[in-house]
């Protein structure tokens, strides 16, 4: 009597491999230290070389939040320049519907205009800090890092896009809150000294470790063979 086998149709499996942050093994000091100088130095050649041409292109989407934000004031002009030894982004308005503060109105004057600046040192910390982590992070696989590049450019993107307008639209509004109601309590404005008192810096750390993870924990995934 013949004997039949019925064959088992292959079975992919998905295993989940080691990362640098699912691994309790942490690299050793010398050599992160090693990779961070070599990171951030790479972080700061390209934002000297490559920063005030990456700013202006983004300046159209920079003017498009800030008008999103506040419609009482119109941008005259946004632009980088420089100002002693710092390279600057410039944002000038004129106001152009009343603001109301402190029990008193201040009424637009298309003659009057304000002027903020913000250095391009200052935007871009949170990418350099972030870039340099994410590049200087031991990785298992060459995928993993791309995969990094890849999400990081994308979340980096949107924190700059984010981080530059709300900067000089605070600029702006500090101007009426100090002439009219200088004890007012502003989120805008409460978020902007954060920033500025070391805010930044956490923001970059925090978004590198964010990417560094989510990278690790996408490419740990694979298939890696067929189980008869």
């Amino acid at each position: 009597m013949p004997f039949f086998t019925r064959n088992k149709p292959p079975i992919a499996v998905l295993s989940r491999t080691t990362g640098p942050l699912a691994n309790p093994t942490w690299p050793k000091p010398l050599e992160i230290s090693l990779r961070l100088i070599l990171a951030y130095g790479l972080s700061l050649w390209l934002t000297h070389r490559y920063g005030r041409g990456f700013v202006d292109s983004l300046l159209p989407l920079i003017k498009a939040t800030i008008l999103f934000l506040d419609d009482h004031y119109k941008i005259v002009g946004i632009s980088t320049g420089t100002e002693g030894p710092d390279t600057v982004v410039r944002l000038r308005v004129t106001q152009v519907h009343a603001i109301f503060l402190g029990g008193r109105v201040s009424m637009p004057d298309s003659r009057g205009w304000a002027e903020v600046t913000t250095t391009i040192g200052t935007v871009v910390q949170p990418l350099i800090i972030a870039g340099g982590l994410i590049l200087a992070w031991p990785f298992n696989r060459w995928k993993e890092l791309g995969l990094r590049l890849l999400i990081g450019g994308g979340v980096l993107m949107c924190v700059f896009l984010i981080d530059t307008p709300f900067t000089l639209w605070a600029y702006v509004w500090d101007m009426h809150v100090r002439s009219y109601e200088p004890t007012l309590i502003s989120p805008l404005l409460i978020w902007h000294k954060f920033l500025i008192n070391g805010g930044r810096q956490a923001l970059g750390m925090g978004t590198g470790v964010v990417v560094i993870a989510v990278a690790n924990r996408v490419s740990s995934f694979r298939h890696i063979g067929k189980v008869p």
